[in-house]
């Protein structure tokens, strides 16, 4: 064989070319997209807890009743304030999951109807569910110790009812999403940011007694709907932040690079 052919046949041995992790893997939105996500999702967290709260107050039942000669004893009726509490927190998980699943579905990625209508339908589902287990579980551990009950108690059963909310709303917009990569971020931020809306909101509650926030769902109306937007906000900031959040870099990589 000719030197010539030799260099020809070398010539058609081509080296393979790299192939970047980022043409395989979905590019994480951009910095503007995350902040438009956010800016809806506080949105439309807001409306939905107005709704949400509008909604609960409608079926609310009374949970002191009279009783008594003349009424002049009034006594606490558990069944109706962990009847309150579920349908209040059913109705807020759902709203809540709805609105991040649509969210996500929606302004960070290719919008498409279908998946729209399945994320949001899939969030409102498990909010629902999320929001009205946890209340029928938690609710009467607290009223079974009302005479011993104090803020200790109080975080513990809005923890319990608030983490289980924001879980199942980041669920959903993980869902919404459709990334698998995110589920384990969505999961963690939803939670967390349940969890600071709880202290905010109980340390907030121990300045205004006569709202009774100690209670797994206080009695005023005014001091409900600012629960519910407040868990709605600091649920859809976790989320989002903790979800989107700019992968480490690890050193073998950066070795690499250079």
């Amino acid at each position: 064989m000719s030197d010539l052919e030799n260099e020809v046949g070398k010539g058609d041995q081509l080296s393979p070319i790299p192939v970047s992790a980022s043409s395989v893997e979905p590019v994480r939105p951009s910095s503007a997209a995350i902040g438009r996500a956010i800016v809806i999702g506080v949105l439309l967290a807001v409306a939905g807890a107005w709704i949400a709260s509008t909604i609960a107050d409608r079926f609310r039942i009374v949970e002191n009743v009279e009783s008594g000669p003349r009424h002049r004893v009034t006594r606490l009726v558990i069944g109706n304030a962990v009847q309150n509490a579920a349908v209040a927190y059913g109705l807020l998980g759902g709203i809540l999951a709805l609105t991040l699943g649509i969210t996500a579905a929606a302004s960070l990625k290719r919008a498409s109807w279908p998946g729209i209508l399945t994320s949001g339908l899939a969030g409102l589902a498990i909010g629902g569910v999320s929001g009205g287990v946890s209340s029928f579980v938690a609710t009467p551990q607290y009223f079974h110790r009302l005479e011993t009950a104090d803020i200790t108690l109080s975080v513990i059963v809005h923890l319990a009812i608030w983490c289980a909310v924001g879980g199942a709303a980041g669920l959903a917009f993980a869902i919404g999403l459709g990334a698998r990569k995110v589920l384990a971020g969505s999961l963690i931020g939803g939670i967390v940011g349940g969890a600071l809306a709880v202290l905010l909101f109980d340390v907030c509650g121990a300045f205004f007694p006569l709202a009774r926030t100690e209670r797994p769902l206080a009695e005023l109306a005014e001091t409900r709907l600012a629960a519910a937007v407040l868990l709605g906000v600091f649920v859809v900031l976790g989320t989002v932040i903790v979800a989107l959040q700019e992968p480490r870099t690890k050193p073998s990589q950066v070795a690499a690079g250079s």
